[in-house]
């Protein structure tokens, strides 16, 4: 009977009860607290999820952009070196007296548009060639769409790997200063005027006259003109040779960084 009494006054005393409380509450408490600590991570996790994705969705949208943006200045590249060598070997087959020409090694970089050794002398083929060519620069379009989508949508400025961001904007800042507004060179525009208001003629033309290394001779104007263009081509050809490398190069960089996404 004394220990029955003895478990009864254990069981009403206040303090007792209080503590019992006490343990279920603070129970209760780190229960909530633990599942909004597991929400929070659950929530920072998917979130840090969604932002890898993101960042491997515009990265590689990025890395396909500036390949397009290569395959068209290896194109540029091409197109040009055809350009400075065959308007050389045309200068030196009308006999122009010019040290920067007579010194050139003239040797295309490959055989896309000729697939011959540069003939020496006057070849009518590689001379029609050469005055189609003159007139086809190849304009630059850069495809700019996919750097201008990871920077409005925030995530490059999430991205942590600062020497991918460097050669980035080194590559962009370069290209759109050499072909940002890319057009038919002042060069080449003087070069047709020149023709049309001395010589009534187009500069498609000149593959029908018939002694056309003649017509160059006779011409100091002409020639003058020509070897401008040429340097100009050199320009446009090193250029896009430099800005091609990089274009490579930021390829590379950007292949490993969603590499390392995975």
């Amino acid at each position: 009977m004394s220990r029955l009494t003895n478990s009864n006054n254990l069981s009403d005393n206040p303090n007792n009860r209080f503590g019992v409380l006490l343990k279920y509450a603070l129970l209760e408490i780190v229960l909530v607290v633990a599942g909004i600590l597991l929400a929070l991570q659950i929530n920072n996790w998917n979130e840090s999820r969604l932002l890898t994705i993101q960042k491997k969705e515009n990265l590689i949208n990025l890395r396909d952009a500036i390949q397009k943006d290569a395959e068209l200045l290896r194109s540029i590249e091409t197109m040009n070196d055809f350009r400075f060598n065959s308007m050389a070997q045309l200068l030196r087959w009308s006999g122009i007296k010019d040290p920067s020409i007579d010194s050139l090694n003239i040797v295309l970089r490959d055989d896309t548009i000729w697939n011959q050794p540069i003939p020496n002398t006057f070849d009518r083929e590689f001379f029609d060639l050469t005055i189609t060519y003159i007139s086809r620069p190849r304009i630059m379009v850069i495809n700019s769409y996919a750097m201008e989508e990871i920077k409005s949508s925030g995530i490059y400025s999430k991205i942590r790997n600062l020497s991918l961001k460097n050669e980035v904007n080194t590559y962009y800042s370069d290209l759109y200063w050499v072909f940002g507004n890319d057009s038919q060179s002042r060069q080449l525009v003087e070069l047709g005027d020149y023709l049309r208001d001395n010589h009534n003629l187009l500069l498609s033309e000149l593959k029908f006259i018939k002694d056309p290394i003649r017509f160059i001779q006779q011409s100091f104007g002409l020639a003058v003109r020509i070897k401008s263009v040429m340097a100009r081509a050199n320009w446009r050809r090193t250029r896009a040779n430099t800005s091609r490398l990089q274009a490579e190069k930021v390829i590379k960089l950007i292949n490993e960084e969603v590499t390392s996404l995975n």
